[in-house]
């Protein structure tokens, strides 16, 4: 009498039926949550880089340091969180996100090479702040729209 072969279910197979995966809606919603959180974090950091009010602090010479290095990990988390994750986000939301990124990235550079050339004085602080606002703050706020819109329709 021959024995019947034992049939092995992949790991994945079963934990899907014991634990079925998240549905897309909520899926999205995640996405949208922690992109924005990350969109608001690396804006509060580019705020915070140019402020003209670092002065006040104790330890101001080693401030403009940290607040960029700051920012230069909040942009690279946020590229390495981003990337796989806009398949789940409209077309329009997407554009609007790396436009953000890249005009991000852009100001991160020239800022950079600024204070480097010219050291971090208050005129500089004060064209940084000017950048920010008028530059990063529309694209944040579109960036913020579309991700609002994206929650509605979840």
């Amino acid at each position: 009498m021959r024995r019947a072969k034992y049939v092995s279910i992949p790991a994945g197979y079963r934990r899907a039926a014991i634990q079925p995966s998240p549905g897309r809606g909520e899926v999205v919603r995640s996405v949208v949550s922690e992109t924005w959180d990350q969109l608001m974090e690396i804006y509060r950091g580019f705020v915070a880089w140019s402020s003209a009010y670092a002065d006040e602090n104790v330890d101001y010479l080693q401030e403009p340091k940290q607040r960029r290095e700051q920012v230069s990990r909040c942009l690279s988390e946020f590229s390495d969180y981003y990337a796989p994750r806009a398949v789940w986000l409209d077309l329009r939301t997407c554009k609007a996100i790396e436009e953000f990124i890249e005009t991000s990235q852009s100001l991160y550079s020239e800022f950079a090479d600024e204070i480097r050339d010219r050291g971090y004085s208050r005129r500089v602080k004060v064209n940084m702040a000017e950048r920010v606002s008028t530059e990063l703050g529309p694209l944040k706020r579109e960036a913020v729209s579309s991700l609002q819109a994206e929650l509605r329709e979840s």
